[in-house]
């Protein structure tokens, strides 16, 4: 009995800590991937999706 409980309160405090993460942290070191290479979170975007775009009408072409 005493196992089982104490093994739920692990379980509880891994999902606990899961959520933190991702929501705490993981934004924090997706904002220093950006800042790394010195560009920001939406010139990366707009590089990534011009990209895509100029190899899709590679594509179709």
């Amino acid at each position: 009995m005493k196992q089982t409980i104490r093994l739920s309160a692990a379980a509880v405090l891994v999902l606990l800590s899961c959520n933190l993460f991702s929501f705490v942290v993981a934004p924090r070191l997706a904002e220093g991937i950006w800042q790394q290479p010195g560009i920001t979170q939406q010139d990366g975007a707009d590089k990534i999706k011009k990209v895509f775009s100029t190899a899709i009408s590679t594509m179709k072409a």
